[in-house]
């Protein structure tokens, strides 16, 4: 899990993108986000938090050339944060 504190613009517009863009499951307060960097498909999961706080409660990698290959939980906090400034700086796809 990585939490990142925005400035309240910045939150306002990112949040304003994940209602709009991002995938939310039903009754889940996270909503999924991904990106594609090289041959690695990243998958998100982020959490809006209060006092614009940005949660990253889970992130998964799958490499694209491996079809049915299983996914890797992302846990080191400087690549969760990279992935979330990436996010962020590109806007939800």
């Amino acid at each position: 899990m990585y939490i990142k504190e925005s400035s309240q613009q910045q939150y306002d517009r990112f949040c304003g993108e994940l209602k709009e863009k991002a995938f939310k499951e039903p009754q889940d307060a996270s909503y999924s986000v991904s990106i594609k960097i090289n041959d690695m498909l990243y998958n998100l999961k982020i959490q809006p938090g209060p006092d614009h706080k940005l949660v990253v409660l889970q992130a998964l990698r799958y490499d694209t050339k491996d079809d049915g290959g299983e996914p890797t939980l992302i846990k080191k906090s400087k690549l969760l944060s990279a992935l979330l400034e990436i996010v962020l700086s590109q806007g939800v796809v």
